[in-house]
C-alpha cells in the first residue's frame, strides 16, 4: 500500500521498490492481482444479491 500511495504521488516506483526490497516486476504483478481480486469480489457480491442473499459459501465457491 505504501508503494501504491507514493506511486500516485509521482515518486519513481523503481526507487520505492528498491527502498522496500521488492522487485518492480513483483510490484506490478501484485498490482495486477489486486485488480483481478477486486473484480472477482464484485462478481461474487453481485451474484449473492442477485439470489436475494440466499446463496451460501458452497454455492458461491462452486462458481469459481
Amino acid at each position: 500500500m505504501v508503494i501504491k500511495y507514493f506511486a500516485m504521488r509521482l515518486v519513481k516506483v523503481t526507487m520505492l521498490c528498491k527502498q522496500f526490497g521488492v522487485s518492480t516486476s513483483g510490484f506490478y504483478a501484485w498490482k495486477k492481482r489486486q485488480v483481478r481480486i477486486a473484480k472477482q469480489y464484485d462478481d461474487l457480491k453481485a451474484m449473492y444479491w442477485q439470489h436475494h442473499a440466499r446463496l451460501g459459501a458452497p454455492s458461491l465457491v462452486h462458481v469459481y
